[in-house]
């Protein structure tokens, strides 16, 4: 029980990140609403500030995807 647990928290974070990369890149850090990143993710705020926490640490977490996944890229070209 504890692993679908864990998998569906994955993937409610997964969600609320990829909403916010998605609202990010429309409206900016100033012009980004956590109320729209919430219904785009569909949870409501509670639940995006408690897997997340603030705007800030959201948009910390989108570029620390999106840094991340350009790191691995990267370091897979260069093996290749």
């Amino acid at each position: 029980m504890r692993h679908a647990q864990s998998e569906k928290k994955g993937e409610t974070r997964a969600r609320i990140i990829q909403a916010a990369k998605d609202v990010f890149a429309e409206q900016g850090f100033a012009g980004a609403r956590v109320d729209e990143i919430a219904r785009r993710a569909q949870v409501n705020k509670a639940a995006l500030y408690y897997h997340i926490g603030d705007k800030q640490a959201l948009y910390a977490e989108v570029l620390h995807d999106i840094i991340g996944a350009t790191a691995a890229r990267l370091s897979r070209d260069i093996a290749g």
